[in-house]
């Protein structure tokens, strides 16, 4: 609704001031927008100039769909990378993602063969490289490759007068992008890491992607270059759908036609180590989406320790989701930290001190404390002790039993603790609750500590005890 501040304009609505504006007659479907444009934030009751009349369309440009001809998709790889088209390709951090895209380029560098199999354009590709260096890493590759090194071009940047090249963005320097393209005669672009060339736009923002990526849509568009977008993943994300852990807005996915990821084969489809240790690299490529064709089955090859990598003939066994699920668990770094402690307090109870003795530069206190937490591990202090004397050991799980034959049920239960490999013994009945530890769950059983063990001063009397955790006995740190 427009309201006014002017006094004379007090309680008045736009039909009543719309005289005071002298406002020309508004023809052709042009739209007036006062205080905008060149205007300068004049405000109303000025007379505007012509800048402020800004042409507005009186319809929406259409085409009728049986004018529109149908067109067949052009593949540089089919049905992996549309011509004309961008394409995203997700993975961790140094996980390979460069070096499949480069054994791409070197493949259609030479006419040579793609990792299906299938004859690959001759044609030149154009790199953006915003991490590795081209003298130490792209090139070196490139050569173990057998590529036509005459056939790839590295970007410096924008050339800027009396200094270093510029950095390429995107959006600013689209039309230069589209003119190296032309003139270079490329079929392939690729940008390794997209999120490099984007400016100042928000990766996590869908309008500020869709806004920085629009030029290059349209780039790809009218010159028929196919793109390959570089972009990472995150560790953590949904364990079912590997296209989850994109990072960023959904738009990085949703925009290219086609989307990539890349991951480590499971751990049982991987090489047997050799003598000496060493173990070459089983990694599998995959279509997470598509809207162009069917998913094509995943590409699996090796990653030498020293040497070029090496695509191999056989089908793949898993599939890319799958891979993704099995890195959730060696990714975690609370998941090795907590597989050990578990072994660890299979032995007797342990203070913290021991367990951080015992670890050592593996896990800091920090990570063994959350561990703690999330194994359910008791904690009780040893009696007579005001402070310190705090033991943990695994959760002791009690097992249910069925009522004594005259209906009553069993006061001292048996009980099994994770530690003692199935060991069922009875509760003694005179036993005392302790009390909860500090920054652990509460116990999740009634812990025991036969009296007759104590002293007057709260000292343990009669000779060492058992070194365990499993019968409800304490050790103490003399």
């Amino acid at each position: 609704m427009f309201s006014c501040l002017h006094a004379q304009c007090s309680g008045k609505g736009w039909q009543d001031v719309q005289p005071m504006l002298h406002l020309p007659p508004r023809t052709g479907g042009a739209t007036l927008i006062v205080g905008t444009g060149n205007t300068g934030g004049r405000a109303s009751g000025i007379e505007p100039d012509e800048n402020d009349i800004v042409p507005q369309p009186a319809i929406l440009q259409t085409r009728r769909a049986s004018d529109i001809e149908a067109r067949e998709i052009d593949w540089l790889w089919k049905p992996w990378l549309p011509a004309g088209m961008l394409t995203l390709f997700a993975g961790y951090g140094g996980g390979g993602k460069s070096t499949v895209a480069l054994s791409i380029a070197a493949a259609c560098s030479t006419g040579g063969r793609l990792p299906d199999g299938q004859a690959a354009p001759l044609l030149s590709t154009l790199i953006f490289a915003a991490e590795d260096s081209p003298e130490h890493t792209i090139i070196p590759r490139l050569a173990a490759l057998g590529a036509n090194l005459d056939r790839i071009h590295v970007v410096d940047g924008i050339p800027q007068t009396g200094g270093d090249p510029g950095w390429v963005q995107l959006r600013a320097h689209a039309l230069i992008i589209e003119q190296s393209v032309r003139q270079l005669d490329i079929g392939l672009l690729i940008l390794d890491p997209v999120s490099s060339y984007i400016g100042d736009a928000n990766s996590d923002r869908e309008s500020d992607v869709r806004a920085a990526l629009s030029p290059l849509v349209k780039m790809a568009e009218r010159t028929g270059c196919a793109v390959l977008m570089i972009r990472h993943v995150s560790k953590a994300g949904d364990s079912v759908r590997a296209a989850s852990r994109i990072l960023g807005s959904t738009a990085w996915h949703d925009l290219p036609r086609v989307a990539w990821m890349l991951a480590d084969a499971p751990d049982d489809h991987q090489p047997e180590k050799r003598e000496d240790g060493t173990r070459d690299t089983r990694r599998v490529l995959g279509v997470v989406k598509t809207n162009l064709a069917a998913k094509p089955p995943a590409r699996w090859f090796i990653q030498p320790v020293d040497g070029p990598m090496r695509w191999l003939p056989d089908a793949v066994s898993v599939t890319i989701d799958e891979c993704f699920a099995a890195q959730t668990g060696r990714a975690d770094p609370g998941h090795k930290v907590d597989e050990w402690l578990t072994e660890f307090l299979k032995g007797p109870s342990r203070t913290l001190r021991e367990m951080c003795t015992a670890a050592g530069d593996r896990f800091k206190e920090k990570a063994i404390r959350a561990s703690l937490r999330r194994i359910g591990a008791d904690s009780f202090q040893i009696p007579g002790k005001a402070h310190g004397g705090w033991y943990w050991r695994l959760p002791v799980v009690t097992k249910k039993t069925d009522s004594h034959p005259d209906g009553e049920s069993d006061p001292n239960p048996p009980v099994r603790s994770l530690a003692c490999d199935g060991e069922e013994r009875k509760r003694p009945p005179e036993q005392g609750a302790l009390r909860k530890g500090p920054e652990s769950p509460a116990p999740r059983s009634v812990v025991t500590f036969p009296l007759s063990l104590y002293g007057e001063t709260g000292k343990v009397t009669g000779g060492p005890l058992p070194a365990t955790g499993t019968d409800g006995v304490w050790r103490e740190e003399l």
